[in-house]
């Protein structure tokens, strides 16, 4: 167990070191080894119920998601590399999943972390929305939060799917609705000092929400190819942004 992690770390931290170079990536190295001993850490606590243990390794996942993104923003780099070696991370997960449910094995699943954590994660993002862009914004994103939460649970509910397939499924289903808040969050900057009517505010979201939201879905899609270089991935993302910024300003 313990070679396969330091496998799977060197190949996160190779990946980091494409986004960020290599002094960035030996930092948030130091913070994937830290917790990569904590998740051993745990596989050796005999009283911890299969349940109990992989709860603790996704609340482990999402701290040292934290940790890093910190790291980052303090030394002044998006976080967006990082969440792109995670996402493929997560892919390459769920078709072994998969590929182990075809064998026949059957392998143990936590679809997410325990609910009183769940509570206040949300509570902390919901109050950062809030003092970014206000409390129409907070209730946006409360309710994409709600339907995010009604599709997961369909989704986890469906006894006629396999549990390789769910987890796919919540994969997408987070995509989908972390893409409506980066198309609220869009918005909500747009019109930060606006000096408009809200008629015409509306009139402008109404114009610029289908926009937003093809633009971040052909961004997820450029993402989501590892046959594309980075350098491959910025221009064809580029391209993405200004057509979508050619549309925006089209009667506007």
């Amino acid at each position: 167990m313990k070679q396969e992690q330091q496998t799977r770390d060197s190949a996160f931290q190779q990946d980091l070191e494409k986004s960020y170079g290599s002094e960035m990536a030996e930092q948030l190295g130091e913070i994937m080894a830290k917790y990569s001993q904590k998740d051993l850490a745990l596989a050796q606590q005999p009283n911890l119920t299969q349940e109990e243990y992989y709860q603790q390794l996704l609340a482990n996942k999402q701290a040292k998601h934290k940790e890093m993104v910190e790291a980052l923003q303090k030394n002044g780099k998006s976080p967006q590399g990082l969440i792109n070696v995670e996402d493929k991370q997560e892919r390459e997960d769920i078709e072994k999943f998969k590929k182990a449910e075809e064998e026949g094995k059957r392998l143990p699943v936590v679809y997410e972390e325990k609910p009183e954590e769940k509570e206040k994660r949300e509570k902390d993002n919901l109050r950062k929305a809030k003092e970014m862009y206000g409390e129409e914004f907070e209730t946006r994103v409360k309710d994409i939060y709600r339907r995010h939460d009604e599709e997961a649970e369909k989704i986890k509910n469906d006894e006629e799917v396999s549990v390789g397939d769910k987890l796919e499924q919540l994969r997408q289903n987070d995509l989908k609705y972390n893409r409506e808040i980066r198309v609220e969050s869009s918005l909500a900057e747009m019109l930060k000092d606006s000096q408009d009517a809200p008629q015409q505010k509306a009139d402008f979201e109404q114009h610029a929400r289908p926009i937003l939201s093809r633009m971040y879905e052909q961004i997820d899609k450029v993402r989501e190819n590892d046959n594309l270089s980075k350098s491959q991935q910025e221009q064809q993302i580029k391209l993405i942004q200004e057509q979508a910024q050619r549309e925006l300003n089209e009667s506007y």
